[in-house]
This record gives C-alpha cells, structure tokens and sequence, in this order.
C-alpha cells in the first residue's frame, strides 16, 4: 500500500510560491513524503513493513536498511544473567554511490526479536532487511544465557553470566557483543550486545556490560540513531543493582528484574535475570531527488 503524505497535488505551496510537483513521486511503494535537506528536495519512501518499490523507469537512490535487532537473554531467574540482545545490521550509501532501481523490486523489513520468558533460554535473533537481493543486512543475534552461547548476527548479542562469550558480528553491518562474567557465586552479569557504531562492553565486577552505540544518519532529515545493542542482564547479591545502559539508537536496558524492550529501528533488547527483553523491528527508508 502507498500514502502519500502531504500536498498530493499537482502544484504545491512553499516559499510563497507555487511549485510544480514533477515533482511527483516516480515510484510507489511504502510511506511517502516530501522531505527537504539542505536545500535539496528529495521523495522519501519509508518502509516499515515489507512491501515493493516499483518504478517504471530506472531511478538513482540513497538508502538505509536496518535489520531486526536480537531480544535479550535471560538467566534462569535466580542466580544467573543474560546477555543483552545485538542491533540489527545497517547498510546506507547516504553520501556515497548512488543504487539504481527499476521495475518492482521486493523491500524486505525484518522484525525484532521476541521477548524471552522462559529461565536458561538465549534471546531471539532478529529478522534480515533488504532491498531485493542486492542489499541484505542481516538480523541482530541474541543474547546469551547461563546455559545457551550468545547468537552471532548483524550485531552480536552479549554473553551471558556463565556461558559467557560475546558473539560475532557481520564486518560492514554491525560489532560484537561483550563477554559476560561470573564472578564468585553471588556477582554474575551479562555482557553488553554489539551495536551498528560499535562492539557492546564487557561485563565488569559491579556491572554488567553496556550495549554498544548504533549509527546515526539524516536520510530522513532529522539525524537519527539506529541500531543500539542492548544491556547486559544483572544478578548479584552485593554492590547494589545498577542498570545496563543500551546503545544509543535504543537498546534495551540491562537488569535485574523486569527485562527492557529497545525502542528505535533495529536495536537489541535488554538482558536480565528474569528474561530477555524484546528487540525492536528494522525499517528501510529509499529517497530520490525531486529534480534530478
């Protein structure tokens, strides 16, 4: 389904005068509007589902693809820790070589993975976003648990507090997550999952592992960050329960308790003793020049 959101006319009203609309979108396909960056006015397609991008004619875009994040890992809901969930992998060419479309072409949103409520269980590794075959960024890995490795993904999830290696990212999409520690029996975190911008920390002796910062990008006119990996979960009898920060972009927060959805496009939700919180879906976001 197409909206265009906006004038819709054939002329439009700015800057005290009537413009002609071309100036109409020469594509359909998702959410569409007009955006101005500076100076320059651009149709913006905004995908937050899956859909087409069709276009009778071969059109230059910019684009930005962010995958699914990964949920966060949960402990066994007592004494140990999960890791917080990887960002999804974000792929652009905002500022580089433009991407040549035409005919339909399928535009993939993956989702987020889901919410883990279940002890001792690794977090849900997000869904792939694409724009058709050539553009693929892959779906964010889970985080870890005490008994389950953390997931490798667009970004790595976090480790857990006792099987507690971070986990790979994919080079050019996103980083690694941090290691989990298990420190005597009664401090035991999970490490940090891997952001867009960079890997998630390790999990530290009063702290578990911060998510790592997603990546911030104005194709929508508003600089914008995506893809933040989320906290490591807590469990720990002394030095008090500090939170896990998620990345930038809207990682989930590590804790204790209750685990924390992420927020934004394509970021790992928060590790915790009681679960895994939610990841956060991925989006895709294409825009041309009004006049070429």
């Amino acid at each position: 389904m197409t909206t265009v959101v906006g004038d819709g006319a054939l002329h439009y009203f700015k800057g005290g005068e009537w413009r002609a609309l071309l100036d109409r979108p020469v594509a359909s396909g998702g959410e569409i509007r007009l955006i101005e960056v500076s100076g320059v006015e651009y149709w913006l397609h905004a995908f937050y589902s899956s859909d087409d991008f069709v276009s009778d004619t071969p059109v230059d875009v910019e684009y930005l693809v962010v995958a699914g994040g990964g949920s966060g890992g949960a402990g066994n809901f007592s004494t140990t820790a999960g890791g917080g969930g990887g960002a999804g992998g974000l792929l652009t060419n905002v500022g580089g070589t433009a991407l040549t479309l035409s005919g339909t072409v399928a535009i993939t949103v993956g989702a987020g993975g889901a919410q883990v409520d279940t002890s001792n269980v690794a977090g849900n590794s997000g869904a792939n976003s694409a724009i058709g075959t050539a553009i693929v960024a892959i779906g964010g890995g889970g985080g870890g648990s005490n008994l389950e490795a953390a997931k490798t993904g667009g970004s790595g999830g976090g480790g857990g507090s006792s099987n507690n290696a971070g986990a790979a990212g994919v080079s050019g999409q996103g980083f690694a997550g941090g290691d989990g520690l298990s420190s005597g029996t009664n401090d035991r975190r999970g490490g940090g999952g891997g952001g867009a911008g960079e890997a998630g920390s390790d999990a530290v002796a009063g702290g578990g592992g911060d998510g790592g910062d997603g990546v911030v990008n104005s194709i929508t006119g508003v600089s914008t960050y995506y893809a933040g990996g989320g906290g490591g979960g807590i469990r720990t009898t002394t030095g008090g329960f500090p939170e896990s920060p998620g990345g930038l972009g809207g990682g989930g927060t590590g804790t204790i308790g209750t685990p924390f959805p992420a927020t934004g496009f394509g970021s790992g939700g928060g590790g915790s003793r009681n679960g895994g919180g939610a990841a956060s879906d991925g989006v895709v976001f294409i825009r041309y020049p009004v006049r070429p």
